[in-house]
């Protein structure tokens, strides 16, 4: 998935009532005239087939054969199918029909009789054919399903830290993880300069952050929403009210005024650290759960003040029982939890899970992830995500993962682009080729990244994903028709990850996923 790159500036002087904020264009640059390396292989591997085939065969074989050989590699490389290339498509496919159809039988003995050597059978036995801990194939419903063979769809352990937190530990990568919760402040009810200030209060975080002495390796923002039906809101505080009846009475009146329809909103900020080398060097595996701990709450408790300074109301660090029962209300069918069985709090995932090609289905509720693969291209004021965050009637979950790049590894980065860039330029005006506006949006874009490195910003690469959430094919199929309307007027530019839907959902849990 391609990845953006954010400049965090310090606080400035607002110049103008409104800021307007532009994005850069997605990182994907080519080693040679804007090529990656896979289609150069292609396309160098194509040519010569071909010309293997032109010396070994007789006319009018070998012509026939050259020419189609050519074809079939030059589209491989350039046509683009849904936003990808059909080489970009391959390992796609092939780790959804491995993801789909690994727990068969007839899968498994096929892959114990190929002719593969038994340390890299046994590797790819651990990556893709994974034990199931589950009997029964069935759905409560009582319509058969694939069962998820991994520990669990995750692939993360709930622990309990020090003082009740809810740990989310991820071992293959050994990353650590706890959520705060947020509280909303009406957004988008603010006037625009006051929508400014909490946007360079917010920056001023991000920059304190990123800073060389930070242990923090990823931090995830997640906005859920969940339709109501509004019955909720007029039974709250009515006993409180009962003596004033002039407020009753107006508070009903305007519960009435209220669609049918409305949205409550749950926002959380992940954050994520990696065991470092020092950590990994501790003899006992319980010191070092120990010592991860620690530091992540330090690090967490680092955020919360500094939110609660910059003016971000919180509910401080979540713990077990609260971060269980966010994961749960992530697939359950009903948002308060209630899925038609008991759900025990020390195992907050769901009991089966079948992902198909354009959607993932976890016990009795369906999911389609979509990742923002382009951010507005033209200047947007601060509130440009509002369309797609307060839209109502859907469930959704927005989610943006972000992780801070060193300001020396980021200036490098920079540097290389720079030169690539006009690398790139120098070859097509040689060839004779009129360099695009693209191209030039892109050069101009570096420069601008290399201006503000040098200036002392902070740079961080993020990406984003939407999920929308439903109880049946058809409402999702509906609901996935207003997501990408919601996203046409955020200016926002959604795919659909079709035979990555595991993966893009899992991207939108507080698991600070979703970067490569």
């Amino acid at each position: 998935m391609g990845l953006y790159d954010l400049i965090v500036k310090g606080p400035t002087t607002l110049s103008e009532p409104s800021q307007r904020f532009m994005f850069g264009p997605t990182q994907g640059r080519g080693i040679l005239a804007g090529w990656k390396l896979s289609q150069l292989l292609v396309v160098f591997g194509s040519a010569l087939l071909a010309l293997v085939l032109l010396n070994n065969f007789m006319p009018p074989a070998n012509f026939f054969g050259c020419i189609t050989v050519l074809s079939c590699g030059i589209l491989s490389a350039t046509v683009t199918i849904n936003s990808r290339k059909p080489i970009d498509w391959i390992p796609v496919v092939f780790r959804w029909l491995l993801s789909k159809y690994s727990d068969r039988k007839e899968v498994r003995h096929f892959f114990d009789k190929l002719p593969v050597p038994s340390f890299l059978k046994s590797l790819i036995r651990h990556r893709y054919f994974p034990t199931s801990n589950f009997q029964d194939g069935h759905f409560p419903s009582g319509e058969p399903v694939m069962i998820s063979g991994k520990r669990d769809l995750f692939g993360c352990k709930l622990l309990s830290g020090p003082f009740g937190a809810g740990v989310l530990y991820q071992p293959k990568s050994s990353i650590y993880i706890c959520v705060i919760r947020l509280r909303g402040q009406s957004f988008a009810l603010l006037s625009p300069s006051e929508r400014d200030l909490k946007v360079q209060s917010y920056a001023t975080l991000l920059s304190s952050i990123a800073r060389s002495s930070s242990n923090l390796f990823r931090i995830q923002w997640i906005d859920r929403s969940y339709p109501e039906d509004g019955q909720d809101l007029a039974n709250i505080s009515m006993n409180d009210s009962i003596d004033h009846p002039q407020a009753l009475n107006s508070y009903a009146e305007l519960i009435k005024q209220m669609p049918q329809k409305i949205t409550s909103h749950e926002t959380v900020l992940a954050l994520s650290i990696k065991e470092t080398r020092s950590i990994r060097n501790t003899k006992s595996p319980k010191s070092r759960q120990e010592m991860c701990f620690s530091l992540l709450l330090d690090e967490a408790t680092l955020v919360v003040k500094a939110l609660e300074r910059q003016g971000f109301p919180t509910d401080g660090i979540l713990n077990f029982s609260a971060v269980s029962n966010l994961l749960a209300r992530s697939y359950a069918q009903s948002p308060k939890g209630s899925i038609g069985w008991e759900l025990s709090e020390s195992f907050p995932w769901p009991m089966k899970t079948s992902s198909e090609w354009d959607h993932l289905r976890t016990d009795a509720t369906f999911h389609s992830t979509y990742w923002i693969s382009r951010w507005p291209l033209i200047p947007v004021g601060s509130d440009f995500l509002a369309p797609l965050v307060l839209g109502q009637g859907v469930r959704k979950t927005l989610s943006v993962v972000l992780e801070p790049i060193p300001l020396g590894h980021a200036v490098r980065e920079v540097e290389r682009a720079h030169t690539a860039s006009l690398a790139d330029e120098r070859l097509r005006s040689k060839a004779g080729y009129l360099i695009s506006a693209k191209s030039k949006r892109e050069t101009s874009d570096v420069i601008q990244r290399e201006n503000e490195l040098a200036e002392g910003h902070l740079s961080y690469r993020f990406s984003g994903f939407v999920t929308v959430t439903a109880e049946s094919k058809e409402q999702l199929e509906q609901e996935k028709g207003v997501i990408k309307h919601l996203g046409a007027k955020a200016f926002l530019e959604l795919r659909e990850l079709y035979g990555e839907q595991e993966q893009g959902f899992n991207a939108t849990l507080p698991l600070c996923r979703g970067l490569s």
